[in-house]
């Protein structure tokens, strides 16, 4: 039985200082999904929400029911709100800027789907009650690859598919930084988000690279080249990880 997807990108661009790569990165990671290295998605199964209101995108989130798994990439301006200096706070976490004015706490943009794979592409600098402190990083970062196909689109679909058959319940989620660091974007798209979209091999064989292996090459390929910006993964302790490319 054919496994039942749906993708999700959001972005916002427009909130200030304006993003032009969130733009950049939505169209790459479209691209990247119908591509048979991404998985070989169908078109109608990715939905892009760019530069909406609230209330569709949530249209969007809730339109993912009776589903097998869900991909979901945020991108924009983020920050981690600390209320009251305690980590513990129910308010304390990383928030999402959809407008100037509307920020939300970033986990209700999850959505609820026993398998999924969240890509979170936004800043994270601490900002307590009446304080703030930032860090910048802005390095550039060079994309390269080639494109050649030895299987057929659908042997890439049914070999993604059935990675997320191994796979248990769970939601695994990529940030691109950890608490109180902003993530780099030279214009064109962030950092980590580019790095994970070289994190395969373009060879043919349709070898699984899970969202594991993509994340540590992103992570290690970030540290070292826009430091001090540092991607966390929360993965749990499952040792089977969902695919995020095929060779």
């Amino acid at each position: 039985m054919e496994i039942t997807r749906k993708a999700i990108l959001i972005g916002s661009s427009e909130v200030s200082p304006e993003l032009p790569g969130v733009e950049s990165d939505m169209k790459r990671y479209y691209d990247f999904l119908i591509s048979n290295n991404g998985g070989a998605w169908e078109e109608d199964e990715i939905l892009v929400s760019l530069n909406e209101k609230k209330q569709y995108i949530f249209q969007k989130l809730n339109s993912l029911t009776d589903i097998d798994f869900a991909f979901i990439l945020i991108a924009g301006h983020g920050e981690f709100q600390i209320y009251n200096n305690d980590f513990n706070d129910s308010r304390t976490g990383t928030y999402y800027y959809i407008t100037e004015t509307d920020i939300i706490l970033l986990n209700r943009l999850f959505p609820q789907v026993l398998r999924s794979l969240i890509i979170v592409d936004v800043c994270r600098e601490n900002i307590y009650i009446n304080e703030q402190k930032s860090q910048k990083d802005s390095r550039i970062f060079n994309l390269s690859g080639k494109n050649i196909n030895r299987l057929h689109r659908e042997d890439y679909r049914a070999l993604y598919d059935e990675q997320i058959r191994k796979c248990p319940q769970a939601r695994t989620i990529l940030y691109s930084c950890k608490p109180d660091q902003t993530a780099g974007d030279n214009g064109d798209g962030g950092f980590f988000s580019k790095a994970l979209l070289k994190s395969y091999r373009n060879d043919g064989l349709g070898d699984i690279i899970s969202c594991k292996e993509a994340f540590d090459y992103a992570k290690t390929y970030v540290y070292e080249n826009h430091y001090p910006q540092l991607p966390i993964m929360y993965g749990g302790r499952g040792r089977i990880f969902f695919p995020f490319a095929l060779s």
